[in-house]
């Protein structure tokens, strides 16, 4: 059985941490996670406790059947909108949830 890191050809990386790079943001960590709720929502809030930023990229794109947007939301303890803005895509916003549950834009506002 072929494991996910041998399906993929990540073409995000090294443009990221490219670019990243010339603003002065060194890449630490970067992890493929398969299209598994639970794995997403453990990576993302492992990485979440260890770093300011966290960047989620990957996939071939929208599909209907794609759980990342949903589980990103999962592990922020937010929901996931969906609002269409091209004809071609559709744009993913979390309503913004603080670790107190608190909405983005409201007390406590800021985050992580």
């Amino acid at each position: 059985m072929r494991s996910c890191r041998d399906a993929l050809r990540d073409t995000n990386l090294r443009d990221i941490a490219k670019h990243l790079g010339l603003y002065g943001v060194d890449l630490c960590e970067a992890r493929v996670v398969p299209d598994v709720e639970e794995e997403i929502v453990t990576s993302l809030n492992h990485l979440r406790e260890r770093y300011d930023y966290v960047i989620t990229t990957g996939g071939i794109g929208p599909t209907h059947d794609d759980i990342t947007a949903d589980s990103v939301a999962a592990a922020l303890r937010c929901r996931a909108l969906r609002t269409p803005r091209h004809p071609r895509h559709d744009a993913v916003a979390l309503a913004g949830r603080t670790d107190a549950g608190e909405a983005a834009d409201g007390p406590g506002a800021g985050g992580r």
